[in-house]
């Protein structure tokens, strides 16, 4: 018989009017003159220790009958579950949120899961949205990450926002490279993800597609303004056959998209071309937004959870050459559908 124990979104709450209860399923109260204390001896002995002959066994002073009723409705409420195997994988554990979350929108939780922890990404600029992502994803459990940014970018006020704004440690040594920094902290955080950084030049060479390393996605988080590393990554996704997924914050607008499928949908490169495809953020860029270090937060949340549309299948994702656009301070939100060109300088080219 399984061990169990109470499921980690219960709550417990006595009140004069008895007790209420709380789990994912809803709210509901349980009235009695002995129900509170019935309660408060049964709840200490559902930490995952115990079987229900030996929680019975534990209460000899109630009927076997009675703890067998409770915890019947406890278990029909969704306020207790069984305890996970000591032999299952660690990480099986710390992820059981997002497995539950698989199970309730996929139609093959396992298989999804499987191949969130077999997929490797790369992450192409180190913006604070694109470094929230990064982390994002560790935590989801992904197999690799690959951190590629221009440069030697010192560490300043925006990039340690980025983990601050997270209760994350401080990110090391004054002047030392972002990406490098941002490696560091995730292999504190997510020590079973393997991560190592590059420089941009890296798109230049092959290294990054061996077998064995071959990412299974392409994240780019660099602005919409920085139009040579944005073609650089539209041609080394489309050269290399990656699924891409581009995304921008110009002030409070976030844009999320395209997701490019080399051959068949349009590409980053494509989506400059205003006079078929209007810019998506309207006017200059200007200063960042009063809540710049926030709205970083929720896009590099929204292209994390892009992302693991794309690694798992869990569902499909409706950005296949489209853009999501939507306004921050406002939340209010569109989609834009780009049109391919055929003489598009990366996904144009035999």
């Amino acid at each position: 018989m399984p061990r169990i124990r109470l499921s980690r979104s219960a709550s417990i709450t006595p009140t004069d009017a008895g007790v209420i209860l709380r789990s994912d399923l809803g709210t509901f109260q349980l009235t009695g003159a002995d129900v509170s204390a019935f309660l408060e001896r049964v709840a200490p002995l559902l930490d995952g220790s115990r079987d229900r002959e030996a929680i019975v066994e534990a209460l000899a002073d109630y009927s076997g009958h009675s703890v067998l009723a409770l915890l019947d409705l406890l278990a029909a409420r969704g306020l207790i579950e069984p305890a996970p195997d000591a032999a299952e994988p660690p990480d099986r554990e710390r992820l059981r949120g997002q497995l539950e979350f698989l199970r309730r929108w996929s139609s093959a939780p396992d298989e999804a899961a499987q191949r969130i922890a077999a997929a490797r990404v790369l992450v192409v600029g180190l913006e604070p949205w694109g470094a929230a992502a990064a982390l994002a994803l560790a935590a989801a459990g992904i197999s690799a990450l690959r951190l590629i940014d221009e440069g030697d970018v010192p560490v300043g006020p925006r990039d340690a926002a980025v983990v601050r704004a997270r209760g994350e440690a401080a990110l090391g040594a004054r002047g030392q490279a972002a990406r490098g920094a941002l490696a560091a902290l995730i292999r504190e955080r997510a020590p079973r993800c393997r991560v190592d950084e590059r420089p941009a030049a890296a798109l230049r060479s092959e290294d990054l597609l061996a077998p064995e390393d071959r990412p299974d996605l392409l994240v780019a988080a660099v602005r919409g303004d920085d139009a040579e590393l944005l073609e650089r990554v539209a041609r080394f996704g489309h050269r290399a056959r990656i699924v891409s997924l581009f995304s921008d914050l110009a002030g409070a607008t976030a844009v999320l998209g395209p997701l490019v499928f080399p051959g068949a949908t349009a590409c980053r490169v494509c989506a400059m071309a205003e006079a078929l495809n209007p810019p998506p953020a309207a006017g200059p860029r200007g200063e960042p937004a009063l809540q710049a270090g926030a709205m970083a937060q929720l896009l590099g949340q929204m292209v994390a959870m892009e992302a693991l549309k794309v690694l798992s299948g869990y569902t499909p994702s409706r950005l296949g050459g489209r853009l999501l656009i939507q306004d921050l301070s406002t939340f209010e939100t569109s989609h834009r559908t780009l049109v391919r060109l055929p003489w598009c300088r990366s996904c144009g080219e035999a």
